[in-house]
This record gives structure tokens, sequence and C-alpha cells, in this order.
């Protein structure tokens, strides 16, 4: 799959004049089929990731186009600004994996999605010891005792206490009162001179807080029950992500549905689990116009990523027709055009380094048909080739 990342990267990126200028994807030459992109050989980054999707998923990988936002920098005085981009995205045995076209990187992500290779394993059940032990003989060796049930076990620890409680009796002295218990009606009849004692009241301790502060922190933690907070399992030490160059996500597609993120926008903060499903549950609300208890109220759950197709619509994909079945990859370059494509490209390599040395002052001169130079250059290629992939 890097190998396919890598010759994706390969094609030139074209951005149209709007995109460029405005930051967002338009909505006609914004998108355009795979088959034109391979007969033009370069386009928009969504051109690339759409590709190299459809590429992914010819491998078996359950791969999706993602769009979101990134950060770039902007012209004079505007700072950051939020521009429209489109990278891939794939799932494997709980891992979650960014690819980008643009730079050829790829982010790794732990924990974003559920496992579905692994099969749950059920646990062994323990067999007691205690039952062992008095199966197999009684107290006194008997094989009578070794099958008493539970009920006389419980018959036989019910006439140890008795026993005890007999012998606790005899220790007592015979000229010893037993103690006198007052109870809260005694205490409540006794009488009473004077006015009647207010009872305590309760001072509001140090942690309450009052007005402004507990409407804060009423805010606050209706916040983090929300929808659209992060997901707290995955800010731990062990699962925090601040390496993405990705500002948010907004929709993941791929050729079986599409998907809009309802969960928090940073891709690094929520989970990708297509297939959660938005059941009814059961929750407790409280008690209205003084009533006691609590009432039980069925409440539908919110799904954290809405399809465009829901289940009863599933047979409309066997209506939509895609834009290009069969695509087809132009052969490859004749050799003379590879050269010329060599030689142009080793005549702009040139230019450019004695512009650059020009401009510090300093001249330059090229050794005319050096094999020795080739060769170090090719490994070096070499070299850079092989760690890309």
């Amino acid at each position: 799959p890097a190998t396919l990342l890598h010759w994706v990267h390969c094609l030139n990126f074209d951005f149209p004049t709007s995109q460029a200028r405005l930051g967002l994807i338009p909505e006609g030459k914004g998108w355009n089929s795979t088959e034109f992109f391979l007969q033009r050989r370069k386009g928009t980054p969504q051109d690339h990731s759409v590709l190299l999707c459809s590429l992914l998923r010819g491998c078996k990988k359950d791969a999706y186009v993602c769009k979101g936002t990134i950060s770039m920098p902007g012209k004079g005085m505007e700072g950051q600004k939020l521009v429209e981009h489109v990278w891939v995205m794939t799932r494997e045995d709980g891992w979650v994996t960014f690819w980008e076209t643009c730079t050829r990187q790829m982010y790794h992500m732990k924990g974003r999605c559920k496992k579905t290779s692994n099969k749950e394993t059920k646990k062994p059940r323990m067999k007691s010891r205690r039952g062992r032990r008095r199966g197999k003989k009684g107290a006194d060796g008997d094989p009578e005792e070794a099958d008493a049930g539970p009920d006389e076990e419980e018959e036989v620890l019910s006439d140890e206490d008795d026993k005890n409680e007999e012998k606790q009796a005899e220790i007592q002295w015979e000229e010893e009162v037993e103690d006198a218990r007052v109870s809260i009606d005694d205490m409540v009849s006794l009488p009473t001179i004077g006015r009647m004692p207010k009872p305590k009241t309760r001072a509001d301790g140090k942690d309450k807080k009052k007005g402004r502060d507990a409407l804060l922190e009423a805010n606050k933690t209706s916040r983090d029950k929300s929808v659209v907070a992060p997901n707290k399992d995955l800010l731990g030490e062990n699962n925090t992500v601040t390496w993405l160059p990705y500002d948010s996500i907004e929709v993941v597609f791929n050729g079986e549905n599409c998907w809009a993120n309802r969960q928090n926008h940073h891709p690094a903060c929520i989970t990708y689990d297509f297939s959660d499903s938005g059941e009814e549950a059961e929750r407790e609300v409280p008690p209205k116009n003084g009533r006691k208890g609590s009432e039980v109220q069925a409440t539908k759950k919110q799904r954290k990523w809405e399809p465009l197709l829901k289940k009863d619509e599933e047979q409309l994909k066997q209506q939509v027709q895609p834009i290009a079945p069969n695509v087809s990859i132009q052969r490859a370059l004749m050799p003379t055009i590879v050269e010329s494509l060599r030689r142009e490209l080793i005549i702009e390599i040139k230019q450019n380094i004695e512009l650059h040395r020009s401009k510090q002052g300093v001249d330059v001169q090229w050794e005319v048909q050096s094999e020795a130079l080739e060769k170090q250059i090719g490994a070096f290629l070499t070299i850079h080739e092989a760690w890309l992939y």
C-alpha cells in the first residue's frame, strides 16, 4: 500500500483558481472522475484521494475518503486560515490510519475503532474446591455426611450458635442487671421546661458553590456530557494525539455510503465506528409537580455518524450507476519521450542551481559526462525512493 501512495503522489497537483484563492472546493470542477484524472495525469488533492481510496479498496482494505479542513498560512496580516482538504482513511484491528497524498505521510492512531478480527473467548468457569471436599468426604469421614445438602448445613450452623449463646448466659453473674436501652420515644416523652429547643441548621460548606460559580459548574457538566464533547477515553497519556495536520473532519464516504460527523470536530478526539445505530435507550427523568419517585422515559440514542442512506434505503444502491465503472490506464511512455523528459529535468535543475549560486556570488562549473557523479546521484535517489516506501 505504501507503494501505491508513492505512485499516486507522483502524479502532478493542479488547483483551480477559485480553490487556491478562497480555500473552498468548487462544486463544478472540484471533483473529477478517476479516468479523467489518469488521462490528464494531474489533478487536485481530492482527485488523488479518490484514486488512492479506489486502489486500497481493490487491495481489500477498509478505505474511505475524508473531507475536512486544515490550517494554512494566510497572506499579509491574515495569519492562519482554514482551508478545505481531502485525505484517505483506513481501518484495521482497532487502528485508524490517515493517508496524506500531498506529503506521502501516514498517521496511525490506536483505539479509534472496534476490533473485528479478534473473536470473543469464553472464560472457563472455576469449580469451587469447597464443594469437592464436601462431596468426597464428610466431617468425620462418613459417606452419609458427604451427601448432606445445603439445608442440613444451615441447621448445623444454627445449632452451634444456640450453644454459644447458652455458654455466654451461664458465664453471666446471677446478681448482674442487664443494660437498659433508652429509645427515641422515651426521650420525646420526657417533660421539657421553657421553650422547645430549635433544631440545629446545617451550615453551608466551603465547597458548595452559589450563584455564578454554580451556573458555570452546571454549564461545564452539561458541556462535558454533550455529543460534540471530546471522547475522554482518547485524552489519556497513551491515546492523546497532537501531531495531526488536520483541524476538523466533516464527511467520510466510499463506494457504499456517506457518513456525516456528529461528534467533536477534531479527528483525534472521536471514534470511527460507522455501524453505531440510533437505538432506543431508557433513562430516568426527575419527577415533576412534587411527585415522588422517578419516571423512566425512552429516548433515542443519537448517532455518532449519520449515514446518507439508511437501512431501509439500501436498495437504492442498485439504482446508482458509477460514472466510470471500468477505468483504463494508459500504457507506459515511449523510451524517446522518457529520455526527452529526463533531459528537460536536468536542464531545469542546472538552471535553478546556477541562479541560486549566482545570487550568492559563486560561479558554477559542470563536469560533462561524469559517470562517477551520475552513479552517486543515482544511488542517492534510490535511497530516497526506498525511504519513501
